[in-house]
């Protein structure tokens, strides 16, 4: 009789990891995904932010323009001759 008893007692330990496991790794990818849309959805709030910021300035004295037409060529490159 003790030994069904701890047979019994093992199976149940067994059972109860195996589904712990299964549930831990269940609740870590809900998190995990939770993460993914809450950057994904901050990144795209800051590019429309930033749209709206550089659409907003009018002339082509702001810094934000003047840095633009500093930095990108005008002229597109040329393929060196051989």
């Amino acid at each position: 009789m003790q030994n069904k008893r701890s047979y019994q007692k093992g199976q149940a330990m067994v059972e109860a990891a195996l589904i712990l496991f299964v549930f831990i790794t269940f609740i870590v990818g809900t998190l995990d995904f939770g993460q993914y849309l809450y950057f994904h959805q901050s990144l795209t709030e800051r590019a429309r932010a930033a749209l709206r910021y550089g659409g907003s300035i009018s002339g082509t004295d702001s810094p934000f323009r003047m840095s633009l037409f500093t930095t990108i060529p005008l002229e597109q490159p040329t393929a060196p001759r051989l």
